[in-house]
């Protein structure tokens, strides 16, 4: 009986050392994804629309592009 209770408890260990394992793995991949996304702001823009050989050319013009990610 001992027995049987030992490996039960063992695996149920196991199962949570597992699913602890796998947060952690899922925790870190998505803290690697979120430092390596870049995040712009976009400081005085305007549209303006050109014509070039009548063709029109509907244009957005940024006076200030900053990485902050």
């Amino acid at each position: 009986m001992a027995n049987e209770i030992a490996s039960i408890a063992s695996a149920i260990a196991a199962t949570f050392s597992a699913i602890a394992a796998l947060t952690i793995v899922f925790i870190q991949r998505k803290n690697t994804i979120d430092s390596a996304r870049p995040e712009l702001v976009i400081e005085g823009w305007s549209r303006e629309i050109k014509e070039v050989d009548n063709n029109k050319y509907d244009l957005l013009v940024f006076n200030k592009i900053s990485n902050v990610g």
